[in-house]
């Protein structure tokens, strides 16, 4: 929980302001993981959540899931290629501060925002 509560502020600390831009998930209760949603992703930035996944382990050595593998065969079509899931179970605080700041140095990069 603790871990949790450390990956979800941080996220909210680094990338809150830019709501247009990123939605997160609800803060879990339960479980290890959290989405991440970038509405207009390929639109935006021509990738979608596998491509954006290796690109951020690529540059950055952290590795979100695409979310696209959580969604039932029955979803719409595209459900999750929009979306990025991160985990945060078996992690020390200090890996999880310094992933969650190179997922925010990604994301900024991605998106031009420094």
């Amino acid at each position: 929980e603790a871990n949790m509560e450390a990956m979800y502020d941080a996220l909210v600390a680094g990338l809150g302001i830019y709501d247009d831009l990123i939605e997160l998930g609800p803060k879990p209760k339960h479980g290890f993981t959290l989405n991440i949603r970038f509405p207009g992703l390929k639109e935006k930035t021509g990738m979608d959540s596998k491509q954006l996944s290796q690109w951020l382990f690529d540059e950055f050595k952290v590795l979100p899931i695409p979310a696209s593998g959580f969604y039932p065969a029955d979803a719409p079509e595209g459900s999750g290629l929009d979306e990025i899931r991160l985990a945060f179970s078996f992690m020390t605080p200090e890996e999880i501060a310094h992933g969650i700041e190179q997922l925010i140095r990604g994301i900024k990069q991605l998106y031009r925002l420094d």
